[in-house]
């Protein structure tokens, strides 16, 4: 049967599975291929997605087909876009990329806002409490102390007796009110502002003043007259001054009894509480150099449980605070951590990048390969079948002659068995030949990523073996093109590459830490008034008003305040013994580098070898291949004739079966050579790296190009 004939049978299989090219059509334009207008041996262009593998993230769900037939560049079509190791690649490949980018943003501007509040309970230290202790022990010892001279003044008053002294160790000197030999402190006296009470000690007697007058008259008649006339208006003076001082005690005395009144009972904790807004960015340069600002609010009350915020009702005497700060912040290394490390994984990653889309390339190379070579495997067992059902015709017919030649009687009737026994192992052989289909079939099917539910849907070819016989350059030139154009050659050398980044920053890191930092910026301060119950009781009071520690109107007032210049200088030294960490990790380094190298230096002579051997194996198959084709050309010619000889009893029937079965056996190895011939073809340009060519590499139109034209014909 002729290649055409055998083409019709083909057809013949898939009849009555409608819409085949349409269906096929669908899940070419759903891929995105981008083919030539008619199928068969045209090439093709399809893309790659190797720039931007995040457009094919989808789960792609495995390709059904209603009709079986597939011509290569359909099969090569397929592999490409739904093979499940080229899918994985491509994950592998954005894996690649999303490492890339977080590797470059690590040089990103970060810019963060961290607000927060904190609240801190303590309790007072002893120390603390001595000093509180003796605060409200001193208003008491003076409230005490005052009011017993109140008392003294008012029974001078009463008994017109003698002046009352001042207490045992009252004293005043300058602005200090001494009792006891131990002065009053601060918060004290300020109690006491708008009283004279230096005044209650004034030892104005006017007792003392009458006797000197009533000396002085002795002699003088004159002072004895005015003595006389004076002498109602001091007695009433030193009531007077009397009446005053007692006041001025007893105004003292109540003052001070308020005061401790108004401060309660002894506090136990104090507690802190603080608000803080911290607006942060930060860069990381490339050199290794980073640079920071920082803009910080913080406000925080300090005061103690359960009182009031006036501090004379016993406030803790710290004022709300509204600190502010604008900080920059420059960190140069001088030793570790310089440009080489700093930017040494992005470097790392892009050329990581680099090797992952190079072997996805080869991968699809590979995956071409291996479906062309299941085609190949298809196209050969269903040729094997045709060729086996030719041959069982021929026996059905031979078995027809045999009969007419046993009813001529021109030979016994037992040649018909020998004919019928033959028929019934080429029958045999078919059936043997149909199961090498079957498992081809679904070979394909598990190379391109078919789904196969039914067994008609498993795929058949369209196309058939070509006949064109095609030279080869020399293995030199085979050996220079194939170094050039493999991408897993060059998907190695991207990984060595990477791996040099990544030593050259280990051995940098051999240095010690030597770190500069310089802090400068701007700070003001603000405290807000205390909170006044009683505002008339203060002497000065403030402009302001007093605010709460989380009013915003704190933190204006902080920045409307003067600015203060700071300035800070640091070198922070890291200094490891042995540094056996960086040691540790350039040894690493440098196994991994060794390794990258002897695994290209061992793909390129792998590559060599290959090369020399397919294309010596090429020649003897090209040879082989010829000599079959003669030898199938002679024994059909033979055939012819010796079917007419056997129709005219000139050969015998055993002539004609084995004629019959030479024909046959060199048919099978014709396609076995056929076979073998392209498979060998095919390998050379997968060892050369030109089974299939890229255009347009690296950007996002790539496409990868399959000319099936010198394997098969439709």
């Amino acid at each position: 049967m002729s290649a055409a004939g055998r083409h019709h049978r083909r057809r013949q299989v898939a009849r009555g599975a409608s819409g085949s090219w349409l269906s096929l059509m669908m899940v070419v334009a759903a891929t995105g291929v981008a083919a030539g207008s008619s199928a068969g041996q045209s090439a093709i262009r399809m893309r790659t997605h190797a720039l931007e593998p995040a457009e094919a993230l989808e789960v792609r769900a495995p390709v059904k087909l209603e009709a079986p037939e597939l011509s290569l560049t359909e099969a090569v079509q397929l592999t490409v876009f739904h093979n499940p190791r080229i899918q994985l690649a491509k994950q592998d490949l954005a894996r690649s990329l999303g490492q890339l980018q977080q590797a470059k943003g690590a040089f990103d501007h970060t810019l963060g806002l961290a607000p927060g509040f904190s609240w801190f309970n303590q309790e007072l230290i002893d120390s603390e409490l001595d000093q509180i202790q003796e605060f409200h022990d001193t208003l008491a010892r003076t409230a005490e102390t005052f009011s017993e001279l109140h008392q003294q003044f008012v029974k001078a008053l009463e008994n017109d007796g003698q002046e009352p002294l001042c207490p045992a160790g009252l004293d005043f000197d300058n602005d200090d009110i001494v009792i006891g030999g131990e002065s009053l402190a601060t918060d004290v006296i300020i109690r006491f502002r708008g009283i004279d009470i230096d005044l209650i000690c004034d030892s104005n007697d006017v007792r003392f003043t009458r006797r000197v007058l009533e000396a002085a008259a002795g002699s003088n008649l004159q002072i004895a007259r005015l003595l006389e006339e004076q002498r109602s208006d001091l007695v009433e003076r030193r009531r007077s001054q009397f009446r005053l001082r007692s006041e001025i005690a007893e105004e003292v005395s109540t003052k001070a009894a308020l005061a401790l009144e108004r401060l309660g009972p002894l506090p136990m904790d104090v507690t802190s509480k603080q608000i803080s807004i911290d607006l942060r960015w930060v860069k990381f340069f490339r050199s290794g150099i980073s640079v920071r600002g920082d803009i910080s609010l913080k406000s925080q009350k300090d005061n103690f449980d359960d009182k009031p915020l006036d501090p004379t009702f016993g406030r803790l005497p710290i004022q709300n605070r509204f600190p502010n700060f604008l900080t920059l912040g420059l960190v140069v290394p001088l030793g570790k951590g310089r440009g080489e490390s700093a930017s040494a994984s992005e470097r790392a990653s892009e050329a990581g990048v680099a090797a992952r889309r190079d072997r996805l390339r080869h991968l699809i190379s590979a995956e071409v390969f291996r479906t062309t070579l299941s085609y190949f495997n298809l196209i050969a067992a269903w040729d094997t079948v045709l060729l086996l059902e030719e041959s069982a015709e021929r026996h059905r017919n031979l078995v027809e002659i045999t009969e007419d030649l046993i009813e001529a009687d021109e030979i016994p009737a037992s040649q018909i068995n020998r004919v019928r026994a033959q028929t019934a192992a080429v029958f045999e052989s078919g059936a043997a030949s149909r199961l090498a289909l079957l498992d081809g079939r679904f070979g394909l099917a598990d190379t391109i990523g078919l789904s196969v539910e039914k067994l008609v849907e498993a795929p058949l070819p369209s196309e058939g073996f070509t006949m064109a016989v095609s030279g080869e350059p020399s293995a030199d030139v085979l050996i220079d093109l194939a170094l050039e154009e493999r991408r897993d050659a060059r998907a190695l050398s991207q990984a060595q590459d990477a791996q040099q980044f990544l030593t050259n920053a280990a051995r940098a890191d051999l240095k010690r830490r030597i770190d500069f930092l310089a802090t400068g910026g701007l700070s003001t301060f603000y405290e807000s008034p205390y909170f006044r119950y009683l505002p008339d009781e203060v002497d000065d009071p403030p402009s302001d008003t007093p605010l709460r520690f989380y009013n915003p109107r704190g933190f204006y007032r902080s920045t409307r305040r003067d600015y203060k210049p700071f300035f800070r200088v640091q070198l922070t030294f890291d200094l490891p013994f042995k540094n056996n960490v960086a040691k540790g990790r350039l040894l690493r380094e440098q196994s991994l580098l060794t390794t990258s190298q002897i695994d290209l230096t061992d793909l390129e002579r792998s590559v060599r070898n290959n090369v020399i051997e397919v294309r010596g194996t090429l020649g003897l198959a090209v040879a082989a291949l010829q000599a079959r084709r003669e030898t199938v050309a002679h024994y059909d010619d033979t055939l012819e004739t010796a079917r007419a000889r056997y129709q005219n009893g000139d050969i015998t029937l055993v002539d004609m079966l084995i004629t019959e079965e030479d024909l046959l056996r060199e048919q099978l190895e014709l396609v076995r050579d056929l076979q073998i011939y392209l498979s060998i073809l095919s390998r050379l340009r997968f060892e050369t790296g030109t089974i299939v060519t890229y255009e347009q590499e690296n950007t996002s139109l790539e496409f990868v190009s399959f000319d099936p034209s010198m394997y098969v014909v439709p």
